[in-house]
């Protein structure tokens, strides 16, 4: 009786062996149908300017083409909107000029990916309001 247990944890672990072995097509590469909204969103307010920068989204490439939409606002409903920019870098800088000194300002970005045809991502937010100085 032994012996057919081992007979039969040896064929199972041939038959495991073959199958693992098996050859298998490589899985498309993985593209959602909207972009990903950016990432490590970072206002560095250090005096008469703002810097606000972040990350490309999950799953992009150089090649998808891609340009972002930094909303600036007085309000977090964005109904406000004091500036608006569209960009192919990953961050942007407003002086005291473009924005009113020792106002709070909240900001937004989106990515689009031009070269893919993928839907806008969503909206990332700053974390907390921002002013500059005059």
């Amino acid at each position: 009786m032994k012996a057919y247990g081992q007979l039969a944890g040896f064929l199972v672990a041939i038959a495991t062996l073959i199958w693992a072995c098996e050859k298998k097509e490589a899985p498309e590469e993985f593209r959602p149908s909207r972009v990903f909204a950016p990432t490590g969103l970072v206002v560095t307010a250090p005096n008469t300017h703002v810097d606000i920068t972040w990350s490309a989204p999950l799953y992009s490439l150089p090649s998808d083409g891609f340009s972002y939409t930094i909303q600036v606002s007085t309000d977090n409903s964005f109904q406000a909107i004091v500036r608006e920019v569209k960009t192919e870098l990953q961050t942007v800088r407003f002086d005291n000029t473009q924005l009113t000194p020792d106002v709070p300002y909240v900001a937004r970005v989106k990515a689009e990916a031009s070269a893919t045809g993928q839907a806008a991502s969503n909206w990332s937010v700053t974390p907390l309001p921002f002013t500059v100085t005059p």
